[in-house]
């Protein structure tokens, strides 16, 4: 046994060994990260399944109770929106199961990451984009079909004109805040593609 330091060939073999495990570690944190993804999609599918589910059978009551032919084409509109909307989304937005293979797991969770980023960046056009004529109907069957007898014309039109600016800016809000998520879901991309040109 001796006290002699370490030789050169040996600090290089020892070198040489520690990139391949941290590409392995990197390799199994990816595929976290993307089974992850993947069940908050489930998640937020089955979410918004439960809640289109639920706003059918309102839509249909509407159509019901509500006189005039305003509030009673809006809902009508409102369940084929509804319906296309869960077209849409399971279409587009569905979970995929992960590949067995770990390498794999990057190429597959990149593209399911451009995926929806793609997805979110144009939901304006089956997401917002319909509602405004479903607003505005409804904001008519109340203005000449439906008014609130209990209160005086101009205060209720007041408030049905109040209700139309909060739901434009609710829309307005939510187009702002998918536009932050495609921004967010980019960022997400080019992390990943960092990692990518990092490994060996």
């Amino acid at each position: 046994m001796t006290d002699d330091p370490p030789s050169r060939s040996d600090l290089k073999a020892a070198w040489a060994s520690q990139p391949e495990e941290t590409t392995l570690v990197n390799l199994e944190d990816i595929r976290k990260k993307a089974a992850r993804f993947q069940r908050r999609k489930r998640i937020g599918n089955a979410v918004e399944y439960l809640a289109c589910l639920v706003v059918i059978p309102v839509f249909a009551w509407y159509i019901v109770i509500f006189p005039g032919l305003m509030i009673k084409l809006g809902s009508a509109y409102g369940i084929v929106w509804v319906l296309f909307y869960m077209w849409q989304r399971h279409r587009l937005m569905a979970a995929r199961p992960l590949p067995e293979d770990a390498a794999a797991c990057l190429d597959f969770h990149r593209s399911e990451l451009q995926r929806q980023h793609d997805v979110v960046r144009l939901s304006w056009r089956w997401v917002l984009a319909p509602m405004i004529p479903l607003c505005v109907l409804f904001g008519l069957g109340r203005w000449f079909d439906a008014p609130a007898v209990w209160r005086t014309p101009w205060v209720d039109r007041g408030i049905i004109l109040l209700g139309m600016a909060v739901l434009m800016e609710s829309l307005a809000l939510m187009g702002l805040w998918l536009g932050s998520r495609a921004d967010r879901l980019q960022d997400m991309i080019d992390e990943l593609d960092g990692q990518r040109r990092a490994a060996p």
